[in-house]
């Protein structure tokens, strides 16, 4: 008998929620993401770009020690960091190695100092506390935890075959060591991934009391052959500093001379609840927890007032006493202060949703063209981050080149698209219209819900629709039903008129099924409203549209007819229709196009008769493709659920979608019921095709690095799983991919800038793709930019494959990307 103990039982492990915590509590081995196929694509015209990359130089990396520090009572990240600089100092005596020890701000410390011998736990640090100037105590306990070989980087790099663990813990050695740069400087703020530098001017008012700041987010990355330092621009919206008073009258718009009703306290609670404000008798910081009774309210085992108090002892005369007070942190002590005594801190970063208008200013002001972005991305490296003077950077043996490196993409030719009699080729990630290649014959009638303020865009509108409906071949009824008025500053009126319509329907449904909602501007409220009621309760098709969309370019004229067919996109597609194919007999085609259609040189019509006849190998067998993603509530919104979704392709040409929705635990990524999602989806495809996919591209979003074994066993699983139950001997090819546009990479090009005759950087082309230098070693992966861009720099999605039962090389698995050109 083996002496090595009894083996572990299911019924010890305690409570999994999760298989991947099973798996793992079982030690049993985790699906990781696949190796790479090929040293890359050959597929397109190769083009060099420069991206934000820099490399890192560590040559001898020094010994490194990771220590666990476990620091009471509970503090911010940067209190913390303060009370460890003064233990160094005071407790250790090694304020002079200070630069060798990075910490980052939780419970992880790295240094290349050894500390030897090590202090008793618990040691007494006194610290003064910035906010209330009181000298505090905290305790310090710190003991080792495992020796770092940043070795392991450059040994993992090169091994090339994925023997090796991951070197995570040496990575973040690297990532600690570079963010604590800028700690404690003047002219910085840290949050947790981010680093932000104040404005130097007159900062770009947000609206709403907020101000936007620029910053960096940097990270370690490995490339295929090098380390890099990832550096890009980022933004956030930070408090101004203003007295409560006046941030009342003048950003929400409340007369303080007047008591405020429910509505007005409750829109006070929301903006300002959770933010730090300073007292102006004490001079103190607290964070407010709420706001309740006025100065009127009798103070806790007293018979004194708020207002008595505050005159008899501060000799200050309220002037203000109806508004709320002010409740502090913490709640079970009832200090609650008048709101004249109170300003919001600033240099506070944004805690709530930023609204409409505090989005728009955000998004006109970083929407910046390359250029300016490489601009400040260099400038943020060498002028404001400085890392080569660095004495951390020196302590850890690191170098920073730099220069933004060269590295090699490829061009991807766009495919062609295909309407009914006519087609394009798509050129710069874009197209020319072509008449829809299944017009929708299934519009029976239509209701029209509008403002009266909006009666006179109606027949116009209706004479437009039916005119480009008629060049599409799609049907149009020659009169709309009825118009239904409504207010719409009153969503009570919208409700009835929806009531309206959802009774007729019941009634008569043959006689309509599309409901048209006009609104003069935006309004989420009404619009939530109508989908809920319209498209999901009753299945019926709805659109909204805005005045600016149906209106003419002057008065008197004719809505645009190109707005009109973008809306007739939607609804085409809403009404069963097809507006468009990229699948169809390429090679008759590409034969046709040689003599009379390619306009370009022969490379082009060379290169994707090839790419069609890959494409045409892999997916002569039924395919179904599957989108999947979970969406979390905002930040603030505890207890809200996350919501899951995962739509799949209904036919060959991947122009018709099922979708399943399901609740799910807050802010869990994993999705819970996949398994009954899929098998559903499944089900529909076979009643609408008769049979069943026999190969299965699944794409992923939102899921990070750090998650992809856990999917893999979650979701990945429960997909096989439902194939199994279905049919023990349906056993379709399954491709595993996450896309992920949440990241910080960029890239850049060289040639004419826009509106102009001289050459700058530019943004890269659409169907441009990275697959060498800065991607994972040897795992798959690649950065593709789908889109051009019209504003801002382009942003590439970032696939990684994860798993691959079809064995696609790089070249094949691009090519299953064509419905990105498809739109409604």
């Amino acid at each position: 008998m083996s002496e090595s103990g009894p083996a572990m039982r299911v019924e010890d492990i305690e409570r999994p929620e999760t298989l991947f915590q099973f798996t793992r509590a079982l030690n049993i081995s985790i699906k990781q993401p696949i190796r790479r196929p090929d040293e890359g694509g050959s597929f397109g015209r190769k083009v060099t770009l420069i991206t934000n990359h820099f490399e890192l130089i560590m040559n001898n990396p020094p010994e490194c020690y990771h220590y666990d520090v476990e620091i009471e009572p509970r503090m911010s990240a940067d209190k913390k960091r303060e009370v460890f600089a003064e233990f160094l100092k005071s407790k250790m005596g090694l304020e002079h190695v200070k630069d060798k020890f990075v910490f980052d701000g939780q419970k992880n410390v790295y240094s290349c100092h050894k500390i030897d011998p090590l202090p008793p736990p618990k040691c007494q640090v006194e610290y003064i506390n910035v906010e209330s100037g009181r000298q505090l105590t905290a305790t310090v306990s710190i003991q080792f935890a495992a020796d770092v070989d940043l070795t392991l980087i450059e040994r993992y790099i090169k091994s090339r075959q994925g023997q090796l663990e991951k070197p995570q813990q040496c990575l973040n050695v690297l990532n600690t060591a570079y963010k604590q740069l800028c700690l404690g400087m003047a002219d910085f703020v840290t949050l947790k991934r981010a680093t932000f530098s104040k404005p130097t001017g007159r900062p770009l008012d947000m609206t709403g009391g907020l101000d936007l700041w620029f910053g960096y987010q940097p990270s370690i990355v490995m490339g295929t052959w090098k380390v890099y330092l990832q550096i890009d621009i980022t933004s956030k919206g930070f408090t101004r500093e203003t007295n409560l008073i006046d941030y009342l009258g003048g950003i929400l718009n409340i007369d303080p001379r007047k008591p405020l009703n429910s509505n007005q306290l409750h829109e006070l609670k929301r903006a300002l609840s959770g933010y730090k404000v300073k007292t102006s008798h004490t001079n103190f910081t607290k964070k407010i927890v709420d706001f309740t009774e006025n100065a009127h309210k009798v103070i806790r085992d007293t018979n004194e007032t708020v207002l008595q108090y505050f005159e008899t002892k501060y000799k200050i005369r309220l002037q203000y006493p109806h508004l709320p007070l002010v409740r502090m942190q913490p709640k079970e002590k009832d200090i609650c202060i008048p709101m004249e005594l109170c300003s919001l801190r600033g240099e506070q970063p944004a805690l709530k949703k930023l609204d409409e208008r505090q989005q728009t200013e955000m998004v006109k002001a970083t929407a910046m063209d390359p250029s300016k972005r490489n601009q400040m991305i260099m400038e943020m490296l060498k002028m404001k981050t400085k890392p080569n003077g660095s004495k951390i950077m020196q302590s850890f043996n690191m170098r920073v080149i730099e220069q933004m490196p060269e590295i090699e993409g490829r061009v991807l030719p766009g495919p062609w698209v295909f309407g009914n009699r006519q087609r394009q080729q798509s050129r710069g990630g874009k197209y020319q219209s072509v008449d829809f290649n299944k017009p929708s014959q299934e519009l029976r009638g239509y209701v029209i819900i509008s403002p009266r303020r909006l009666q006179d865009k109606i027949d116009p509108m209706h004479q437009a629709f039916s005119r480009e409906a008629s060049k599409q071949g799609m049907s149009w009824p020659q009169r709309y039903l009825t118009v239904l008025n409504f207010d719409d500053r009153d969503t009570r009126t919208l409700g009835q008129a929806l009531n309206q319509v959802t009774a007729e329907y019941k009634r008569n449904p043959n006689s309509f099924n599309l409901v048209l909602i006009l609104l003069f501007q935006k309004n989420p409220e009404v619009y939530s409203m109508a989908k809920h009621i319209l498209d999901n309760e009753h299945q019926i098709v709805s659109q909204v549209l805005l005045q600016r969309t149906i209106s003419g370019r002057a008065p008197g004229q004719p809505p645009n007819p190109m707005s009109i067919n973008q809306i007739l996109l939607k609804l085409n597609t809403k009404l069963s229709g097809i507006n468009a194919v990229t699948f169809r007999d390429y090679m008759g085609v590409i034969e046709q196009s040689d003599k009379n259609r390619i306009t370009t040189d022969q490379y082009y019509a060379t290169a994707f008769k090839k790419a069609a006849q890959q494409f045409q190998d892999i997916f002569k067998e039924p395919f179904m493709v599957f989108g999947a993603d979970v969406t979390h509530p905002d930040p603030g919104d505890h207890g809200k659920p996350s919501i899951s979704a995962v739509i799949g392709s209904l036919n060959s040409t991947l122009t018709r979608y099922g979708a399943q929705i399901r609740v799910q635990k807050s802010r869990q990524e994993m999705i819970q019921g996949m398994k009954e999602m899929f098998m559903n989806l499944l089900k529909e495809f076979r009643e609408k095709t008769g049979h069943f996919p026999q190969r299965i591209i699944y794409y992923r979003d939102g899921v990070s690095e750090g998650q992809f074994s856990e999917v893999l066993v979650e979701e990945l699983n429960a997909m096989q799983s439902a194939c199994k139950d279905l049919n023990p001997n349906f056993t379709p090819k399954l491709t595993f991919i996450v896309v992920n546009k949440r990241h910080k990479a960029r890239f850049f090009n060289w040639g004419r800038l826009p509106k102009s005759n001289t050459e700058g950087i530019i943004n890269v082309e659409p169907g441009t793709v990275i697959d060498v230098d800065i991607v994972h070693p040897f795992q798959f992966d690649f950065y593709l930019c789908s889109h051009e861009g019209i504003k801002g720099t382009s942003r590439p999605a970032h696939y990684h494959v994860l798993y691959d039962d079809s064995e696609f090389t790089s070249d094949t698995l691009r090519a299953s990307l064509r419905p990105l050109h498809l739109y409604a």
